[in-house]
């Protein structure tokens, strides 16, 4: 009996040596993009909704933003309805320069107040360069081109015009 006694306590020890604090359930969002350029709009979606608690005054506000340390590189904000699911949208700052960065999304009881009734679980972003300038300057070349045309009619007008000249046409009409 003091076997099974010791054996169950050491059982339990062991349970709650190894399960630790109990956790909330943690809030989650999915993002449209997960590497993103200057410039690109990134659509913020709810897995978990925000319920705000009950009595509480106001529609919740989801404020999301793009943060890289305390450097924020786009923000947005969305009002929804208590245990709605939410969409969001953001657009990358277009001076963002490379690297990873952090999308945050918070909902907070409504527009005036402070602190959180949800925090979601941050989203891994990485930022890449702006596309280069691909192309050339058309429309340099599509003067000069007109320019050459021009040129050419010019010219051509003015052999067709040798050619047909009343004193050419003279000698060229005279028996040898």
């Amino acid at each position: 009996m003091k076997r099974i006694f010791w054996f169950a306590t050491c059982v339990v020890v062991g349970v709650l040596l190894t399960s630790g604090p109990a956790a909330a359930a943690s809030a989650t969002f999915t993002a449209s993009h997960t590497s993103v350029r200057p410039g690109t709009e990134i659509v913020l979606r709810s897995v978990t909704a925000c319920t705000v608690p009950a009595g509480v005054p106001g529609p919740p506000v989801i404020r999301v933003a793009l943060i890289r340390g305390t450097t924020v590189l786009g923000s947005g904000s969305v009002t929804t309805s208590s245990g709605a699911a939410w969409t969001a949208r953001l657009t990358v700052d277009a001076n963002a320069t490379p690297g990873s960065a952090e999308l945050t999304a918070t909902c907070l009881a409504n527009a005036q107040a402070e602190g959180a009734v949800v925090d979601y679980d941050h989203v891994s972003i990485t930022v890449m360069s702006a596309l280069p300038k691909t192309g050339s300057q058309t429309s340099l070349l599509a003067v000069l081109g007109a320019g050459l045309l021009f040129v050419g009619l010019m010219l051509g007008a003015i052999g067709a015009r040798r050619r047909t000249s009343p004193g050419r046409l003279a000698s060229l009409n005279e028996p040898e």
